[in-house]
């Protein structure tokens, strides 16, 4: 719990107030478990996240990151600065980075910190 009144919202879980507050599943992974080595995985994780990342610089309006801290918004706002330098933009006047501090999680914060410093941000 984050307030008295304030409830987190997991991963595949959807709420509705609706006659009072529900919480349901509605995801579930499923699929046989890969056969790739933890190598080819990683690297097939790698150029999937960083694709991913780099098609969604295109905008015509300032665009930004939401640093939580975690290893995928870290991840994507490193792929993010490595596309913006390779074109030779400035990160700074291009990219702007955000973050929460939340009281329990200043952990978190300080490393969106790191992460924005690090790519210049």
């Amino acid at each position: 719990m984050i307030w008295p009144t304030i409830t987190a919202c997991f991963p595949c879980l959807k709420f509705s107030q609706k006659d009072g507050l529900r919480l349901w599943q509605y995801w579930e992974l499923s699929g046989a478990l890969s056969q790739d080595s933890i190598e080819d995985a990683s690297k097939k994780v790698h150029f999937l996240l960083k694709d991913a990342s780099i098609r969604q610089i295109v905008a015509d309006v300032p665009m930004g990151c939401l640093l939580s801290g975690g290893v995928d918004s870290s991840a994507i706002m490193h792929f993010v600065y490595e596309e913006l330098q390779r074109r030779g933009e400035m990160p700074r006047e291009t990219f702007r980075a955000f973050s929460l501090r939340l009281q329990d999680y200043s952990q978190s914060f300080e490393v969106s910190r790191k992460t924005a410093d690090f790519c210049q941000i």
